[in-house]
């Protein structure tokens, strides 16, 4: 809002200068080149301030990202260095450092320094620096808690990995258990019924064995219990001896009640009037 502000003010100057003498648009038109400038000046002011703060913004997360910087080493610079914002060459270049400057190394990775000049911290290359066994020693034990560190890193990556696999594993386990569980239940209740149909149907055997020996006497009740089937014998015994068939045909005429008892394929009653006639087995 205040840049279209000025903006317009700009132009209603213009329009003013406009419809003045020469003389009066030279000194107008040269206030308004003075008053451009100071508000240049001004914003360039504003600018090295921001970019200040940017650049010590930039040197915290640094220091964020490489850890304690207590450890270090000093050493100059053979030729002329450019200081960049990251280790690599297409990094932008934050300042030169003059040849024969001092400077303090603080870490190493990937032929990259990342080193504390003055007040600023940033990324050298190291073909800025004639190695000296000091730096070679440094650049050693670097290298060597660089890789100490990473493998640090994938192992607690594993570790992690490992317990979530664990985590899975428990998780299906508990599953299982729930459903080993349920399935438990589900077979204690079939055994449940199944005793009570086994009890159910040794009462219904014990009470037939009884019938049999109640009504048609030892001799015939036995046949009847053994399963027995003859010539003569009513329906109501064939009940008894060998159950209730699983169909049964019936034919009605003048002479009475004809029934195929069919209880197999390979048995088969034939009834006249109630009495067995005939057989198939």
């Amino acid at each position: 809002m205040k840049a279209l502000i000025i903006v317009l003010l700009n132009i209603l100057s213009f329009c003013a200068i406009a419809q003045m003498s020469l003389n009066e648009q030279i000194d107008s038109l040269e206030q308004v080149v003075s008053r451009i400038r100071t508000e240049l000046n001004n914003k360039e002011g504003e600018l090295s301030e921001v970019l200040s703060q940017l650049s010590v913004v930039k040197n915290e997360k640094l220091l964020d990202s490489i850890g304690s910087q207590e450890q270090y080493i000093t050493a100059k610079l053979n030729m002329m260095g450019r200081l960049r914002e990251e280790g690599r060459a297409s990094s932008p270049v934050i300042q030169s450092i003059a040849k024969q400057s001092s400077v303090k190394l603080i870490s190493f990775s990937n032929r990259y320094w990342y080193i504390n000049y003055e007040d600023t911290f940033g990324f050298l290359s190291d073909i800025y620096f004639v190695e000296t066994e000091e730096m070679k020693s440094f650049k050693e034990a670097l290298i060597k808690q660089n890789k100490e560190l990473e493998l640090k890193k994938n192992r607690e990556a594993y570790q992690n990995e490992m317990a979530q696999r664990r985590a899975v594993v428990d998780s299906v386990d508990s599953i299982m258990n729930i459903e080993r569980i349920e399935h438990q239940k589900q077979l204690a209740e079939w055994e449940k019924q199944l005793a009570k149909w086994g009890k159910e149907s040794e009462e219904r055997e014990k009470k037939r064995k009884s019938d049999c020996i109640a009504i048609y006497g030892n001799e015939i009740g036995q046949k009847l219990i053994n399963g027995s089937y003859w010539i003569g014998m009513t329906d109501e015994m064939a009940r008894l001896s060998l159950g209730y068939p699983k169909d049964v045909n019936r034919t009605v005429g003048s002479w009475g009640t004809h029934e195929q008892w069919v209880y197999s394929m390979d048995l088969m009653l034939y009834f006249e009037n109630g009495i067995l006639k005939s057989y198939q087995n």
